[in-house]
């Protein structure tokens, strides 16, 4: 009887060997999937010579070395999705990232180190905005949301010494409709030039960030474009837990629509909405770029913080990327982010009581000038600011002996990276013109500050 079919019950075990099949007469059209797997494959069994030069590996399974083999790989490669690497991971040639390894962090001041203003600042209601006695480079803005303190806390999560806190002293549960309690940190244009908004390659970032509140449910965070034309998108987040801190990560679509100005004026501004009127959640979050619309702005937010006096609100560890993914927060020295703020801030500040301001000189009996240089080139020329302290600066001369003054009289030549201050008011009138003097402020309460903020 004739045999159309040939079983593998008729063949003996061993009876086709390797040599018996002819070259590339076996493909994987032959192969049923799943027919062979790793326990029918000998150890080595497989090298380079028998893999073709493109190979797939499924996703959902895994690749391993084990014992002291080594795993390489020729040519160019692109590993698409997530790896992880447990032990050491050694690369011979270039590692190029797609997003940086320093400096992923546009945020200055997100661990909330600096606080040059000072740590704390009460009273603060009624229509209130701007950089208050609390963590450089965040502004603080209100309006008819109750009575708050903020300050620079100790609170912070693991890893962080300090958050920014926002707390309630007097509240007010019924907001009116133009309400507002929000926290920003905004940013000069030239420093936001790698994002290519305004193109149709707008990159895609990440914001990050600790929060820990007495409060849950959702709040919405905002990037607002302030530009040729008003523009803002929205995302929210949720706090899970009261009393805890919870990281959070958010991510935004570039702009493709309007550029950021290579200058040092403000382009963006990243807004946390703490409390809203309806003018500003009556509409549809907008989730993609827009231009402005005030109530698409935080809409879904689910709490007042002012609703209730002690509730509050911390927040650190604010981090701003590349790409769609937070990192570890990039943790910066004190000076690094200090020597950052102060081109913003600059604040000469009587720890001791005893702070040298500068060498002057008596332009006439009357008048001491005294050259201020700034620590880094200020954004732009400042505003002078001075608190008026009673006997709060002295100034020191060997020959007419030791003046004291409540404060000062103006600013000259003011420019990014110095000043001249000058007081007309305590001299002894015993000075010649062109004499020297030392000056120091002679008060814990005396200050003289430069504000260059956006």
């Amino acid at each position: 009887m004739a045999l159309d079919k040939i079983t593998t019950g008729i063949i003996a075990d061993d009876a086709v060997t390797a040599a018996k099949i002819v070259a590339g007469a076996v493909g994987t059209s032959e192969i049923a999937d799943g027919t062979v797997v790793a326990a029918d494959i000998g150890a080595d069994a497989v090298g380079t010579a028998e893999l073709a030069n493109d190979v797939t590996i499924s996703t959902s399974g895994n690749i391993a070395t084990t014992g002291s083999g080594t795993l390489t790989v020729a040519g160019t490669s692109t590993l698409t999705g997530n790896a992880t690497a447990s032990g050491n991971l050694t690369v011979t040639g270039d590692v190029i990232p797609s997003t940086p390894l320093s400096h992923r962090n546009i945020v200055i001041n997100g661990a909330m180190q600096v606080s040059q203003r000072g740590t704390s600042e009460a009273s603060i209601s009624g229509t209130s905005t701007g950089y208050k006695n609390a963590p450089d480079r965040m502004w603080f803005g209100t309006r008819a949301t109750g009575t708050w303190t903020v300050s620079q806390s100790t609170e912070a999560p693991e890893g962080f010494g300090t958050s920014y806190k926002v707390y309630n002293t007097t509240a007010d549960a019924s907001l009116a409709a133009n309400s507002y309690l929000q926290l920003s940190t905004k940013f000069e244009g030239q420093d936001l030039q790698h994002l290519k908004y305004g193109t149709s390659n707008a990159e895609t970032t990440t914001l990050s960030f600790y929060v820990r509140s007495n409060l849950t449910g959702v709040f919405p965070v905002e990037l607002e474009g302030t530009e040729s034309t008003n523009r803002h998108i929205s995302k929210t987040y949720t706090i899970n837990t009261a009393d805890t801190w919870e990281r959070k990560e958010v991510t935004f679509a570039g702009d493709t629509s309007v550029a950021s100005d290579n200058d040092n004026g403000q382009a963006i501004s990243i807004i946390w909405w703490l409390a809203s009127g309806t003018n500003y959640t009556s509409g549809t979050l907008a989730s993609s770029w827009q231009n402005m619309d005030s109530a698409d702005r935080a809409v879904g937010i689910a709490n007042n913080l002012g609703a209730g006096t002690t509730n509050d609100f911390h927040i650190t560890g604010i981090q701003w990327e590349l790409g769609s993914n937070a990192t570890p927060f990039e943790h910066r020295s004190y000076g690094d982010e200090l020597a950052r703020c102060q081109r913003y801030f600059y604040q000469l500040t009587s720890d001791d009581s005893s702070q040298f301001v500068g060498l002057g000189g008596f332009y006439n009996a009357t008048q001491l000038e005294v050259p201020v240089t700034f620590p880094t080139t200020m954004r732009t020329n400042p505003t002078f600011s001075s608190a008026s302290v009673t006997n709060g600066y002295s100034a020191r001369n060997e020959d007419t002996g030791n003046d004291q003054f409540d404060g000062w009289t103006g600013v000259a030549g003011v420019n990014k990276r110095g000043v001249m201050i000058y007081t007309t008011s305590g001299m002894n009138g015993s000075a010649s013109v062109g004499q020297t003097a030392r000056v120091y402020t002679n008060n814990a309460s005396s200050s003289i500050a430069f504000s260059a903020e956006l």
